[in-house]
């Protein structure tokens, strides 16, 4: 059965462009062929938008660094797809405008998950007016 999402409010532009960023770097790192998966999901007053791919991974110890400026996992993979190593410290600052956190999940070799997750507004918060 579907799920129906409590509503966010906040910048779509900004959701959209971090979804994008999220979606790129999943297509660019992921083998050709493989599936790219986005979900949406409530979770006892919390909502997660990921999006996961079957790509090389990320190694426990770089988990941490993966959301700072600059950085890249695997520097000569990143130069063969473009990557300046900014997306992803472009996303952690797109979440805190828009009041949520992200987080990645990646097994080395099996692919990784990079999860926005917002605090679902009370009733009275929040509401446009």
């Amino acid at each position: 059965p579907e799920e129906t999402l409590p509503p966010l409010w906040g910048d779509a532009g900004r959701l959209r462009q971090l979804l994008l960023v999220f979606i790129s770097n999943a297509c660019a790192y992921a083998p050709a062929g493989s599936d790219v998966t986005l979900r949406a999901r409530a979770e006892k007053g919390w909502v997660l938008l990921s999006v996961e791919d079957h790509g090389p991974g990320v190694p426990d110890a770089e988990k941490a660094h993966v959301f700072e400026r600059f950085y890249r996992v695997d520097k000569s993979r990143s130069r063969e797809v473009g990557g300046t190593g900014l997306g992803l410290a472009i996303v952690k600052h797109l979440a805190m405008a828009l009041g949520a956190e992200v987080s990645v999940d990646s097994t080395l070799g099996a692919g990784s998950t990079f999860t926005v997750t917002f605090a679902v507004p009370s009733d009275q918060a929040c509401q446009p007016q």
